[in-house]
């Protein structure tokens, strides 16, 4: 995948983006994940415990999840990356992205999947995967946009018990 025009986007005016490594900030990507999922089919609110375990497992980690910043250096959107390394050929795992409802529209889907795209690239990965649930035409559309192609489809079963 790249960006069609063969480089990164501009960042929305009164943005920036950086690592999650310069600040250790697990409790705002709980916070901002919640927020981008709140009322998601399947999501269940994320702690600051969760966030931790899942950035300490092979191949995640704080130097994985970027974030756009408002002008007060308030995380707004986030992506979360983890590398799968091979004797073949590397992959890189975009595992989410997530805007802030507050801040939609404004082009900071499009700069942090273009940032992921190429953090992984930069890492040396020779393919990135991503998954994206069926009726969320916004985000695949703009996945078609960056050159991903769908290569499969999963079908997902769920038992409440009471």
């Amino acid at each position: 995948p790249a960006d069609p025009a063969g480089d990164n986007p501009p960042v929305p005016d009164g943005f920036a983006i950086r690592t999650m490594a310069e600040r250790g900030e697990e409790g705002a990507l709980a916070e901002l994940q919640n927020a981008v999922f709140a009322g998601s089919w399947g999501f269940s609110p994320n702690t600051v415990e969760d966030v931790r375990a899942k950035l300490a497992l092979p191949g995640y980690g704080v130097g994985r999840v970027v974030f756009a910043v408002d002008r007060a250096d308030k995380p707004v959107a986030y992506a979360r990356m983890r590398f799968e390394p091979s004797s073949t050929v590397s992959a890189g795992y975009i595992g989410m992205i997530g805007v802030h409802p507050e801040h939609r529209r404004a082009g900071l889907g499009r700069a942090m999947m273009s940032t992921a795209i190429q953090e992984l690239r930069d890492g040396g990965v020779g393919v990135i995967k991503l998954e994206v649930d069926r009726d969320n035409e916004p985000a695949r559309s703009l996945y078609r946009a960056l050159g991903f192609r769908q290569v499969a489809e999963t079908v997902w079963y769920e038992a409440v018990l009471n």
